[in-house]
Parts: structure tokens; C-alpha cells; sequence
């Protein structure tokens, strides 16, 4: 019975977050200042709620949209409603803890340098992190064919024939 709302929009953003439980869409109205979302026939039980979504999400906007993305994320935070703000990917990937976790590999291939997620688990007896160079088509055809047995006369005629 998770409740997912649609971002709900701030003064100068948006705001992603998730009512999974009661207790949850309890927090969501006392942070909101609606206490009585409680109590209201529209909202009170989770049925009521679905019934309602649109109602609740306008009036949960009418609140938001007053304040700053910022603003609304800390009374989030300090009532218990799981929640983050919404952000670009430059946004995102400008983020100082995802540089701290090494969240992010330089990838290098024919087109250039970009960057890449490393997986977001660490290993302790083997790295786990993207590699630093992206082979091009083909690049290795020869050596996995000679690692496969094949001659290099054979190699050749499969180049010839555009068989690889």
C-alpha cells in the first residue's frame, strides 16, 4: 500500500516522495500544516485517499508551491516523510557525496571521454568499477578468434568473406 505521489511542485522545483504507511501519511499533513487531511472523509483512509488523489495533491501543492524546494525538504525531513528533491542529472552528478562514494568513472572510447556509474556496492577482495576504456566493434575480433584456435589465415579469410 505505497503511496507514490507525482513530484509535487515548490517555488523553484520539485519534491519526489513516497507515502508508504499511515504513520507516514500522518507526517505528510502535520509537515504540510493540513492536520485535519487526517480526519477529512476525502483523505482519511487509504481507499478515501486513492479516491481523492487529485484533491490531495492540488491541496498539497497549494502549500508547496509557496515554498522553496529547500524549505519544503527539511520540514520533510524533520516530520518523517521520505521524500527528495527532484534534480537534473547535472544536478545530480554534481552532487559531493556521489564524488566521495566515487560514484562516477571516467569512461574513455572513439567518441571520447564521458563519465559512467560505478556500481553502487564495493567489493572487498575484488574492484567493482566500470572499466576506463570501452573497446570499439571488432576491436578484439582477431585476438579472441587466435585465443579460440583460429590461424591467422583463417582470421583472414573470415575478414575477407565480411564474416567478422
Amino acid at each position: 500500500m505505497i503511496d507514490t505521489l507525482p513530484s509535487s511542485q515548490t517555488k523553484d522545483g520539485y519534491i519526489n516522495l513516497s507515502i508508504a504507511s499511515e504513520r507516514t501519511f500522518r507526517n505528510l499533513a502535520i509537515a504540510s500544516e493540513h492536520p485535519q487531511w487526517v480526519t477529512d472523509p476525502r483523505f482519511a483512509q487509504y481507499p478515501d485517499r486513492r479516491a481523492n488523489w487529485g484533491e490531495l495533491i492540488d491541496e498539497l501543492e497549494d502549500w508547496s508551491k509557496v515554498r522553496s524546494t529547500e524549505e519544503v525538504q527539511a520540514l520533510f525531513d524533520r516530520h518523517g516523510v521520505p521524500s527528495s528533491p527532484y534534480r537534473t542529472v547535472r544536478k545530480a552528478m554534481a552532487d559531493p557525496q556521489l564524488a566521495h562514494r566515487r560514484a562516477f568513472a571516467e569512461i574513455r572510447d572513439a567518441g571520447g571521454t564521458f563519465q559512467a556509474l560505478n556500481p553502487p556496492f564495493r567489493m572487498s577482495g575484488t574492484p567493482a568499477a566500470a572499466s576506463p576504456h570501452v573497446a570499439a566493434l571488432g576491436e578484439h575480433t582477431d585476438k579472441v578468434l587466435k585465443e579460440f584456435g583460429f590461424s591467422a589465415r583463417d582470421i583472414k579469410a573470415l575478414h575477407n568473406a565480411k564474416a567478422v
